[in-house]
């Protein structure tokens, strides 16, 4: 299948570019912004469309990369491009909507599909190469046709259903979007300090290899260290005596959750009522 891409941003681009160098089947690229357009599709070697329309007839399979409040508006466009849609596929990459925000579509003759990559997506360059390693959720229309073309190309993906669709989204969010702020927390700490935070990065980076490299040997509850498993209320007094504002109400949340994973490590209940109680007097008192 020939593949058209309708967004020149990071996930498009990382997609494209690994799609063409497992079998050239790119067609081209079609943006809001002709100059990214270009950019993209000249990386690759493919087209850059100024008409949705051609993109359309080039293309077998359409992957809508676009923020996800802009979806609804590429939907009514490709709606408006082509009188039919049959035998096309068209599949959006958004971790929350549902394949259904593709429904007027489906109705043009179009499969519908949401698959949605659970990676990162900072650098094209160097997302790409992790494709092949990298999961995706799937949901919608999923034949046997779209389930050999995932299979030759090399993707790893399970199924979702759409009620489902934002708690996992959710889950993608934490532990991607919220394990980058609590590392810009740790890091600050270093840079209150007066170092910078290159060195700040540097010189934690082998810690947090280390957590995850236990998390995905022994799971969250075994991998768990620190004051609150060992009940070291003491050590906690301390961090807070040296925090405020919200760094302070951060710290205190964050404990909260770590006290039920101690406890299921095995910390005693009357410490962890404790820790918990001391936490919650930071945020409610």
């Amino acid at each position: 299948m020939m593949i058209g891409i309708i967004g020149a941003g990071a996930v498009g681009k990382s997609l494209g570019m690994y799609f063409n160098g497992v079998d050239q089947s790119v067609s081209g690229y079609y943006s809001k912004t002709m100059a990214h357009t270009i950019y993209a599709a000249e990386k690759i070697n493919a087209i850059a469309y100024d008409s949705l329309k051609d993109l359309i007839l080039n293309s077998d399979l359409i992957i809508i990369a676009v923020n996800d409040d802009a979806i609804e508006v590429v939907v009514r466009d490709l709606s408006n491009a082509s009188e039919s849609l049959s035998r096309k596929y068209i599949l959006h990459t958004s971790g929350v909507h549902t394949s259904e925000v593709l429904a007027p579509l489906r109705s043009k003759g179009a499969k519908i599909l949401s698959v949605h990559p659970l990676q990162s997506f900072a650098d094209p360059d160097e997302a790409q190469k992790s494709i092949p390693s990298t999961y995706f959720s799937i949901e919608g229309d999923l034949d046997e046709k779209m389930m050999n073309w995932l299979n030759n190309h090399k993707i790893k993906y399970f199924k979702i259903d759409k009620e489902n669709k934002v708690k996992y989204h959710l889950a993608a969010v934490a532990v991607s979007n919220y394990l980058v702020a609590t590392l810009d927390f740790g890091t600050k700490q270093f840079e209150s300090l007066g170092y910078t935070k290159e060195f700040a990065l540097k010189a934690l980076w082998p810690l947090v290899e280390g957590t995850i490299n236990n998390v995905r040997q022994f799971g969250t509850v075994k991998a768990m260290t620190g004051p609150i498993v060992r009940g070291d209320l003491k050590t906690i007094d301390n961090h807070l005596s040296v925090l405020s504002g919200l760094e302070r109400e951060l710290y205190s949340k964050l404990g909260e959750y770590t006290v039920e994973i101690a406890l299921e490590k095995g910390l005693d209940k009357e410490i962890a009522k404790g820790i918990s109680t001391r936490l919650k007097e930071e945020n409610h008192g």
